[in-house]
């Protein structure tokens, strides 16, 4: 079976942080719900968190799995039970468990005005109720797009279906599409043999995915700021002594600031790749490209709102005090 990431071996462990040999330590287990091959945030984040987490916490490890191990909608359970320790998902992978969180991906701002806004302090709450201490938001500001292989019709997806989750289906839907739920590995399939006419998805990745070999169209503007999640099982965490914690949830502060930058440049550099390719950029028409913020935000909340009331307005409340969201 293939892992994600290479496994970090305890003789490194005590080589790097001088643990004495017969010392206690800790090896973590980690999933993921992307293979880093196909998807550059999921690769930042271990690249960026496994090393920092081992050095801010010596003695402790960390080994990544991905999907090949546990599908991702089936993920939050072992690591709530601790059969894993953490978690590295979007709210999309556990829509049918909690929809709490669902709309911080139509909140925007950086990741200290959300910090600022109380979104953070929010969520971790949210997720402690699930047994799961929140480590890292990971933010990608108007990461999202659509790809079309037919021209738009007077702007918008008259007559198209569309492919996206379930996050995606009242923006596909007020701007005249119908939308589609497959799994990502068939989209390209369905893109060249017109079972739909375009797909919803981060701009990060896409190059990866190659739908613009079959969709050349990247409709725009690109809206919301899809948001990742880095997660702990709650006990696992409460067993830690408290500096460690405080160190843990720093390291988790430093890769939501490191994510800024990278992520920034690395979406400059997919979207000139895909033009590069033959790709076209295309306007949503009239008014409605004005509108797909609040769209975007409207559908979003109101899809959390119908499971998780309570926690999806008190998220809308904060980022609208904030002036984050719509």
């Amino acid at each position: 079976m293939k892992t994600m990431f290479k496994p970090v071996t305890l003789a490194l462990v005590l080589t790097l942080t001088g643990l004495a040999p017969g010392a206690r330590a800790e090896t973590y287990r980690m999933l993921s719900s992307w293979d880093t091959s196909t998807e550059p945030v999921a690769a930042f984040v271990a690249e960026t968190f496994i090393p920092q987490f081992e050095a801010a916490l010596p003695g402790h490890s960390v080994t990544a799995f991905g999907p090949e191990s546990v599908p991702p909608f089936e993920q939050m359970e072992p690591v709530r039970a601790g059969v894993f320790q953490l978690l590295f998902t979007h709210t999309a992978y556990h829509y049918g468990t909690t929809r709490g969180a669902f709309a911080v991906d139509a909140i925007g701002g950086t990741v200290t005005e959300r910090r600022e806004a109380g979104i953070w302090d929010e969520v971790d709450r949210h997720y402690n109720t699930l047994g799961l201490k929140l480590i890292a938001l990971v933010p990608v500001p108007l990461g999202f797009q659509i790809q079309t292989s037919a021209p738009l019709v007077d702007g918008q997806f008259t007559g198209m279906s569309i492919r996206g989750s379930q996050v995606y289906h009242g923006l596909i839907s007020e701007l005249g599409g119908a939308p589609v739920v497959m799994p990502i590995g068939e989209v390209y399939t369905a893109l060249d043999r017109g079972v739909v006419q375009g797909a919803a998805g981060p701009l990060l990745g896409a190059v990866s995915l190659d739908w613009n070999s079959v969709a050349t169209n990247l409709v725009r503007p690109r809206f919301g700021t899809p948001t990742y999640y880095l997660l702990m099982n709650m006990d696992t965490f409460e067993a830690l002594p408290a500096d460690q914690q405080d160190a843990l949830l720093r390291v988790g502060a430093d890769l939501e600031l490191a994510s800024e930058p990278h992520f920034q440049a690395a979406m400059e550099a997919e979207e000139a790749a895909l033009i590069a390719s033959g790709s076209t950029v295309v306007e949503i028409g009239g008014d409605k490209a004005a509108q797909i913020p609040q769209i975007w935000a409207d559908t979003l909340f109101s899809a959390a709102s119908e499971t998780d009331a309570e926690v999806s307005n008190r998220l809308r409340e904060l980022a609208r005090a904030a002036g984050l969201t719509p």
